[in-house]
């Protein structure tokens, strides 16, 4: 968008927003992308009615073949993190992973079950208290 010796696009109402400094996820318009892409903003095209963004990757040289816009009346947008979160779901799409998740604490279930079924098909047992005193009955008469 900042191409050539042109001066760049009047930026005066999106430069210090948070717009400037965020990293949107979309799925850019028109580029054959079909999955969705977290680039930074670079620029802000404010000369129209509504503002039109630049992005680029971190890894690229290059701004972004395409360009977007806040079409929508209500746009989504990050109101609290989980540090960490991503981690887990990241770790929950590996198979072996998850197994073992799902695997242990149900193994840990099934052997505390059958424990308690072999103590209820043994029976009560006798508990008998070595060299403890025993206890006589008295009756009042």
């Amino acid at each position: 968008m900042n191409a050539g010796p042109w001066p760049s696009p009047r930026r005066s109402r999106w430069k210090n927003s948070r717009w400037a400094t965020s990293s949107p996820t979309c799925l850019p318009p028109d580029s054959g992308i079909t999955e969705l892409v977290t680039h930074r903003i670079v620029d802000i095209d404010t000369s129209g009615e509504d503002p039109v963004f630049q992005t680029r990757g971190d890894a690229n040289s290059s701004d972004d073949p395409w360009v977007f816009g806040l079409d929508d009346p209500t746009q989504a947008r990050v109101e609290a993190t989980v540090p960490g979160l991503g981690w887990v779901f990241l770790a929950l799409a590996d198979r072996e992973i998850r197994m073992l998740i799902i695997g242990i604490p149900a193994g840990v279930v099934g052997v505390l079950s059958l424990i308690e079924v072999v103590r209820a098909l043994r029976g009560p047992t006798a508990q008998t208290d070595v060299g403890a005193p025993k206890l006589s009955s008295v009756t009042q008469n």
